[in-house]
């Protein structure tokens, strides 16, 4: 929602996403998958799950603030390509573990399907509830305030706008 010229646009945390090109979002979620792949180096080979899980923790974060389907692919693609070169392999050498990988693969695309719909999901009840706000002060500044007493037009029922007010017929 677009105010008066001259007036600030307020934005909150959750609209990070919002209005912001894909490049911007997937640089963005490079260094998101980088600074995770550091971070799971330092976990203990055997414990690969754990590795998975903060990758897959990320990837779900990432998706859930940008809410860009197609950033969310690309980011997802490079963490997978990246959790199988740098922190499987070592040395960013890719290659293939069979049924392990497809796991891996399967794994990052429902983290970001899951952080796609969280965010996505999100989104929607905050709308509404600005919209049930935005309705409720519309209505007040028209008809007075709920429970004020403050007559309401019923269906049917002619409203007569004129310079001294309203006037119900």
């Amino acid at each position: 929602m677009t105010g008066e010229p001259g007036t600030p646009r307020v934005r909150s945390w959750a609209s990070i996403g919002e209005g912001r090109p894909t490049g911007i979002a997937v640089g963005v979620g490079a260094a998101v998958v980088a600074g995770t792949a550091l971070v799971a180096t330092f976990v203990p080979a055997p414990a690969g799950t754990v590795r998975l899980g903060l990758m897959a923790s990320s990837v779900s974060v990432f998706s859930a603030l940008t809410v860009d389907p197609l950033a969310v692919a690309a980011v997802a693609v490079l963490a997978c390509l990246v959790f199988d070169g740098f922190v499987l392999n070592h040395l960013g050498e890719l290659s293939w573990h069979g049924a392990a990988d497809v796991r891996r693969s399967a794994a990052l695309a429902v983290a970001a399907a899951a952080g796609l719909i969280a965010g996505g999901g999100f989104r929607v009840v905050r709308r509404l509830f600005a919209w049930r706000r935005w309705s409720h002060e519309v209505s007040a500044m028209f008809w007075g305030p709920a429970g004020s007493g403050g007559h309401r037009p019923v269906r049917g029922e002619k409203v007569i706008w004129n310079e001294e007010g309203t006037r119900h017929v």
